[in-house]
This record gives C-alpha cells, structure tokens and sequence, in this order.
C-alpha cells in the first residue's frame, strides 16, 4: 500500500474516531447519539428516531469528512513539505480550518441547524477541531510521507 494511502487512511480514521469520542465526553453524549447528530445533515431532525440506521449513516459521513479532509491535508503535504516539517502548527491550523469550513459550507447546505458564529457550540467545536482533528492528520502525514518526500530534497 502506498505512503499516501497509508497516510489518509490513518489520519483520517484517527481524526474521526477522535472527534466522535472527544465530542461524546464534551457533550455527555453516547457516541450513537454523535454519529446520530451527525447524520442529521442529511437524514434531517428524524435522525434521533431512526435508530442504528442513522447511526451507521453518521458513522458514513463521518468517516467520508475525515478521510476527505486527510487526503486534503496529504496531497498538499506532498507539495508542501512545511506540512511535514511542522506537523503540529499546521495541524492545529487545519484543523481550525477544517471547523471553518464545516461551519460556513457544510452545515449551511446540510438539514442540520446553522449554529451562530462565536457561541459555546461553536467554541467548542473549534477546540476540538483544532487540537484533535487537524493535528492526528498531520502527523500520520509526517509519519508516512516525511521519509520519502523530505529525503528526495
């Protein structure tokens, strides 16, 4: 299997579980009812009563969001070697960005209710992303890519 594969596939996956799990202690929350909340955005408010339908949904979309995000992160790490270099800078900014984008694109054009810029939800939801979504990304992308890419300079 490839370095990038290698690299998506874990980054992603890590950064997934992570966020679900992080937001399942932040909010109190069974992580079914994170994956359910999750699946809101495309099932719509009935999620909650859909069951491990929509619990397998959300855990679809999840795992879609963050191995899209990774393999984001890994192509540009193999352009950028800076993304290798500093894995925890450009992690903790990915990931900010990463919460941007989810909250100014994907919920917007999701059923899932718009939150307001600035609120405890949306703090929260930057901490997380920011520490615990963007930074496993990078670093699996380091582990991964860093020999092959940073050698060939």
């Amino acid at each position: 299997m490839g370095a990038l594969i290698k690299a998506v596939l874990t980054g992603g996956l890590v950064a997934g579980t992570v966020d679900i799990l992080a937001a399942a202690l932040v909010y109190h929350a069974d992580p079914q009812r994170i994956l359910q909340s999750v699946a809101v955005g495309v099932l719509g408010r009935g999620s909650f009563q859909m069951g491990m339908h929509s619990v397998l949904a959300g855990a679809f979309w999840q795992a879609v969001i963050s191995l899209g995000a990774a393999f984001i992160y890994c192509a540009a790490a193999t352009r950028l070697d800076v993304l290798l270099r500093r894995p925890l800078i450009c992690g903790l900014l990915f990931g900010a960005a990463c919460n941007l984008f989810l909250f100014l694109v994907v919920i917007p054009l999701s059923a899932a209710k718009q939150g307001v810029m600035g609120s405890y939800g949306f703090n929260i939801n930057l901490l997380l992303n920011t520490l615990l979504f963007g930074t496993p990304i990078a670093y699996a992308a380091r582990h991964f890519l860093a020999g092959p890419l940073l050698r060939r300079n």
